[in-house]
C-alpha cells in the first residue's frame, strides 16, 4: 500500500522457525506478501529490524511464549 507522502507498507511472511523457540533472527530479502488467509489467531510476538543494505534488513524477534512457523509482518519503507 503506498501513501502520497513518500511511505509504503510492505506485507511479508516468514517462517521464522520450525521447532518451537522464544526467540531467533530472520532477514527479509525480498517483498513476496506470502498466500496463507487463516491466521485468525496467532501468538504474539515483538519484532525490530536493522537495515544491512538496500535490499535485506536483519530482523530479531521475541516472545513470552514458544512459537514456530509463518508469521505474516507489516513494515514501512519511505522512498
Amino acid at each position: 500500500m503506498a501513501y502520497t507522502n513518500g511511505i509504503s507498507f510492505v506485507t511479508v511472511e516468514v517462517n521464522i522457525c520450525d521447532i518451537p523457540r522464544k526467540s531467533g533472527k530472520f532477514e527479509i530479502t525480498a517483498t513476496g506478501k506470502g498466500s496463507r488467509a487463516d491466521e485468525a489467531e496467532m501468538d504474539s510476538i515483538a519484532v525490530s529490524g536493522k537495515v544491512i543494505n538496500n535490499t535485506t534488513i536483519r530482523c530479531y524477534w521475541g516472545s513470552s511464549t514458544f512459537v514456530k512457523g509463518n508469521f505474516k509482518f507489516d513494515y514501512f519503507i519511505s522512498v
